[in-house]
């Protein structure tokens, strides 16, 4: 803290702190409306919760891609054939560059 003091000093006048407190307000707010949106996308994807746990097995899929991936597909698998189908669907077909 001492040292941001220091390099603020002569540099950091009233409309500084006018508009930091501006982005402090704006960041804090935004804050709260993204953690409004996760709890309603947990809430709809409970469903699915079974789903998004086994997809998180796959390499590279975390919490967030697993959502994702049962968000575009809506998890009904029926609507493709085979899994060679949902993955060219997805984009990630064996030798799609």
């Amino acid at each position: 803290m001492p040292e941001l003091v220091d390099a603020l000093v002569g540099c950091f006048g009233e409309h500084h702190g006018f508009l930091g407190r501006q982005h402090l307000r704006l960041i804090d707010e935004l804050a709260g409306l993204l953690e409004e949106v996760s709890d309603r996308v947990e809430q709809t994807v409970r469903p699915w919760e079974q789903q998004i746990l086994l997809l998180q097995t796959i390499p590279g899929v975390g919490h967030t891609a697993a959502e994702t991936i049962v968000a575009e597909t809506g998890a009904l698998m029926e609507r493709f054939p085979t899994a060679g189908h949902q993955a060219s669907w997805a984009g990630v077909s064996p030798g799609h560059y």
